[in-house]
């Protein structure tokens, strides 16, 4: 039985569109995939890291201010200040997306180092809130107090000229203005990161497909 060469011919072609029509589809579904991971990007640093950002910056700069006024309250009790221990401001979206994934995303390589400077910044932060930093502070100073017997009517008397206290406040604002620093240079990045993915679905779609 011998083979018609056409239908041999038109099976090939066949073939060949169906290799073709397949492998652009998955390229179009994989454009479409990588473009909502940039959205859900886009959105974590819109709605929760820029702000949880700005507030951590915000708690830092109170911070300051509470341990420089602290030996000049009428009293212990008024020392008692409102810090945010933020459970959103974490890494944690960002790193439930896979390295591979990410680094498709990004479509840039200097995009992709931002977003993983990003990462190990916000979980160093988050490692050192403002309200673990204070609280801290406040303990040894009045651990301080306490071993000297000083009592209530003579406790900030005894912080004006205190060493212990001068030496431990300072060491505490400078690393609260480090950790400004930082989180002023993380807001920087973060917002640089929007703006290199920014931009129409459409646009980025085509431009997913095309890096592939």
């Amino acid at each position: 039985m011998k083979l018609d060469i056409n239908t041999l011919i038109i099976g090939f072609i066949g073939s060949l569109i169906g290799v073709f029509l397949s492998g652009t589809y998955g390229r179009i579904t994989k454009a479409f995939k990588l473009n909502r991971i940039r959205k859900i990007i886009i959105n974590y640093f819109q709605a929760i890291a820029i702000p949880k950002c700005d507030k951590y910056i915000n708690d830092v700069e109170q911070g300051i201010k509470f341990v420089k006024n602290f030996k000049n309250q009428e009293s212990k009790e008024d020392n008692d200040w409102t810090f945010d221990y933020m459970p959103m401001f974490n890494s944690d979206i960002l790193k439930s997306i896979s390295p591979e994934v990410l680094l498709q995303a990004s479509f840039k390589a200097k995009t992709h180092s931002d977003l993983i400077e990003i990462i190990y910044t916000i979980d160093f932060l988050k490692s050192n809130m403002t309200i673990d930093k204070a609280s801290s502070f406040k303990e040894k100073v009045l651990e301080h107090l306490e071993e000297k017997d000083i009592r209530d009517n003579e406790l900030y008397e005894h912080l004006k000229d205190c060493n212990f206290y001068d030496k431990l406040s300072k060491q505490v604002i400078s690393d609260f203005n480090l950790k400004k620093r930082t989180a002023i240079g993380l807001n920087k990045e973060q917002r640089q990161v929007l703006k290199d993915l920014n931009g129409k679905s459409f646009m980025w779609i085509v431009k997913y497909i095309w890096r592939q």
